[in-house]
């Protein structure tokens, strides 16, 4: 039974390719995940059309709602 590494300076090897190859692991995943998730390509079959359907929907005027009654000077 091996002791246990609570320092990463006095790990043994194993401890070290262990953290390395987790690390790997991790920077794969992320690499394979933003891959899989970037836009497709603007000639593509597949790239997303600018096509609305349905009416035009404007921003009103701005409105700010308060509890109480006193001016903010800002």
């Amino acid at each position: 039974m091996s002791s246990m590494n609570s320092s990463p300076a006095t790990a043994d090897r194993a401890t070290h390719v262990r953290v390395i190859v987790l690390a790997l692991v991790g920077a794969i995943a992320v690499m394979m995940v933003g891959l899989g998730a970037r836009a497709p390509e603007m000639g593509s079959a597949t790239a997303a059309t600018a096509g609305g359907k349905g009416p035009v929907q404007k921003a009103g005027i701005t409105a700010v709602y308060s509890i109480n009654e006193v001016t903010v000077i800002r």
